[in-house]
């Protein structure tokens, strides 16, 4: 949805069939609406498409019985300290307080509380204007760049856990679930 003449409505009808065929199986299904991105430079200009997006989860979720995590509604991800340098990845505290909100979606009982991300340092206007142009020539010319480009023969990724398996903090013990379910 980042491009201009890119189609919220064609996308959801996509994504439709696919949580479909997701839900015929019987499995419970969290779609994430898209983060309201009005902070992010560049990238602000389109929370008009992000939210019609967002309407069309709303309404497929309803439609197909899957639970809808709304991140747009997610105030803590206004947190520019919850955010990898790049901007569109979060750093662990930001993973944390989504995994909160969707244990808290499925009413599933947790024991997990916010973290405090670190203070960032304080600039002025100036400073966090030649910031953003850092940011844009560090992260945002070169994305733009690799989409306009054309591609060769596109490398597909092993997946990095094919298999279901227990998963643990580093420096935290396995743990051996009771079941784990194979699919």
């Amino acid at each position: 949805m980042v491009f201009h003449g890119s189609d919220p409505d064609k996308l959801a009808n996509k994504f439709d069939a696919g949580v479909e065929l997701l839900t015929q199986t019987g499995a419970t299904v969290v779609l994430f609406t898209g983060r309201d991105w009005r902070p992010t430079p560049g990238l602000g200009r389109n929370r008009a498409k992000v939210a019609l997006f967002n309407e069309n989860v709303h309404a497929i979720a309803a439609r197909h019985g899957a639970v809808t995590a709304d991140l747009w509604a997610l105030r803590e991800l206004r947190d520019r300290r919850i955010w990898d340098p790049d901007r569109l990845h979060l750093f662990p505290p930001g993973h944390h307080t989504v995994a909160m909100m969707v244990l808290d979606t499925l009413n599933v009982p947790h024991a997990l509380l916010p973290l405090e991300p670190k203070d960032l340092p304080e600039s002025s206007w100036r400073q966090a204007k030649a910031g953003d142009l850092i940011w844009a020539k560090r992260y945002l010319f070169p994305w733009v760049l690799r989409r306009l480009r054309p591609h060769g023969a596109v490398k597909v990724l092993p997946a990095k856990r094919p298999l279901p398996s227990p998963m643990h903090s580093p420096g935290e013990p396995e743990k051996t679930p009771a079941v784990l379910a194979t699919g």
